[in-house]
């Protein structure tokens, strides 16, 4: 939602109209279609929306829808990888360029870097504060 905004997209998940689980709550409610978490998600649901892409985040299980979508012949892109802010700025990065938003994805990716240098100097600062 960072690189489209809630037009674009034709499904969230059900999740993310839960504040303690989504920083997108509010920007989730203009979003027409719901779908269940990456654990049970239904390849035939997704597909009834007709969207134009799909990107699934590999999770619990959802391997198997990601099977079945991929034959239904819409443009897929999967993504296993989110535990470090490399993997959310690679993913960025191609989810950017998959929905033609570059612009935005320079700018997002611009945020994200000057956030982590700042995490990084909090970080090392209290290290060195640390009494031994």
């Amino acid at each position: 939602m960072d690189l489209t905004g809630p037009e674009a997209l034709t499904a969230v998940t059900s999740s993310m109209e839960e504040e303690n689980l989504s920083h997108f709550s509010e920007e989730a409610m203009n979003v027409e279609n719901r779908i269940q978490g990456a654990t049970s998600l239904d390849p035939e649901t997704v597909l009834s929306f007709d969207p134009d892409l799909i990107l699934l985040t590999l999770t619990h299980g959802s391997e198997e829808a990601s099977d079945l979508l991929t034959g239904a012949g819409t443009p897929i892109v999967s993504f296993d990888r989110w535990m470090t802010l490399q993997d959310v700025m690679d993913n960025y990065e191609a989810i950017g360029q998959l929905v033609g938003e570059e612009e935005k994805l320079l700018k997002l990716l611009k945020i994200c870097k000057k956030k982590w240098i700042t995490q990084n100097r909090l970080l090392m600062m209290t290290r060195i504060n640390q009494p031994y």
